[in-house]
């Protein structure tokens, strides 16, 4: 198990990637059965997992499977951007890091909803800390394009506008409703669907989310891509679902009230 914020830790060099997870046996309590295998399939009329290891039966199921992450999404992302949302990318970029000594950094959010809202903008705060610290804050640039309306929606116009406050008091650029359509590695530019470019030198993504296949592929996505669930219960919307489905985390799409 891997705690999100530790990614940009690891981003920028504060800790390893080898300690960053936590075993997640050590995490559960006594009396329960952890069995680690790849999920195949689900059955949610017959409330039934199919694993490697075998199938499972429950009165009660609960699918947590989270978000896969789909950087191909984007013709040319995967070939060009580095990410900090997996434990991975963000070595990777620890390394791209340590050899930047200035030019255009683009942290890049091309698509909606993704996990942890305020990461992105976190991460341009610890850039622009980091970036100072090493003296070379001067040489970059560092600007956020997003195909967000404003930060963090779900919180309210108030908190958006308390970030992008805080992002421009530091000089970090903020663009949004710029929904990119490609990235030209061989000109360093990401192109947006408004005619936009955006030069870079450095490209940080934010990968575009997706439900897992097996989730899809057991009807539970509703048109909007995501597990529809009742907000009070959390049991799944779906229809042939059993009762006692239910649905929790990244993967259900929950309305808020209000929003």
């Amino acid at each position: 198990f891997v705690v999100g914020a530790t990614k940009t830790w690891v981003m920028l060099g504060e800790r390893t990637a080898e300690s960053a997870p936590a075993p997640l046996a050590s995490l559960l309590p006594p009396g329960v059965e952890w069995v680690r295998a790849d999920v195949l399939a689900l059955d949610p009329a017959r409330r039934e997992v199919k694993t490697p290891a075998g199938a499972f039966t429950g009165d009660h199921v609960v699918v947590a499977l989270g978000v896969e992450l789909d950087m191909g999404a984007v013709p040319g992302l995967a070939q060009a951007a580095h990410t900090f949302y997996t434990l991975d990318g963000a070595a990777r970029l620890h390394d791209a890091l340590a050899r930047f000594e200035g030019g255009r950094i683009v942290l890049l959010i091309p698509r909606t909803p993704f996990q942890c809202p305020p990461g992105p903008y976190e991460a341009a705060l610890l850039l622009h800390a980091w970036l100072e610290r090493r003296g070379i804050r001067a040489k970059a640039d560092l600007d956020v394009w997003t195909v967000e309306k404003s930060p963090m929606a779900t919180a309210g116009p108030d908190m958006g506008r308390l970030v992008v406050g805080e992002i421009s008091a530091r000089g970090i650029g903020f663009h949004p409703l710029k929904k990119a359509v490609a990235v030209e590695g061989a000109r360093r530019v990401v192109r947006f669907e408004d005619g936009a470019e955006a030069p870079y030198d450095l490209l940080i993504a934010i990968p575009p989310h997706i439900a897992p296949r097996v989730v899809v592929e057991a009807g539970l996505a509703d048109p909007a891509g995501w597990v529809a669930v009742d907000p009070a219960t959390f049991a799944v919307k779906a229809p042939g679902a059993a009762p006692h489905v239910y649905a929790v985390g990244d993967v259900t799409g929950v309305p808020l009230p209000g929003r």
